[in-house]
């Protein structure tokens, strides 16, 4: 009897522990959601792509402006061909608000620029992260 009552508690935790082996954990789920809007905005960037840079955007939000910035650069012929690769370091969430740390280097033809600990705020406006 006691030896069944043992092989029972066994099988419950492990049953718990399998339990906790799931790919749906929201948090990290909402990271990966984050740097993906985060890299995809430095791409579109990159890519010369403007308003599909600050559709990820907080409409005159700072992210936003700095897209405008770069804008002006290249409509004013002062903005080489560049690659912009961000490297996030880390993403802290708290509710709907963001913070995400990371370098950013940029790769023009006369060499390479690494912007270090650039910090941006996101947030979340209904299922969305937006930069704000």
């Amino acid at each position: 009897m006691r030896k069944n009552f043992l092989i029972i508690i066994v099988i419950i935790i492990f049953v718990l522990i399998l339990s906790g082996c799931t790919d749906n954990n929201p948090v990290i789920n909402q990271k990966e959601e984050i740097k993906e809007v985060v890299n995809s905005y430095w791409l579109a960037i990159a890519k010369n792509q403007y308003e599909l840079a600050k559709n990820y955007c907080v409409k005159n939000g700072i992210a936003y402006n700095t897209v405008n910035g770069y804008q002006n650069l290249f409509n004013a012929g002062n903005l080489p061909d560049i690659d912009l690769i961000p490297n996030i370091n880390w993403v802290c969430i708290i509710g709907s608000k963001s913070v995400v740390n990371l370098d950013v280097k940029s790769i023009v033809s006369f060499g390479d620029v690494t912007t270090e600990d650039l910090e941006l705020s996101l947030i979340k406006i209904g299922n969305v992260w937006k930069l704000k």
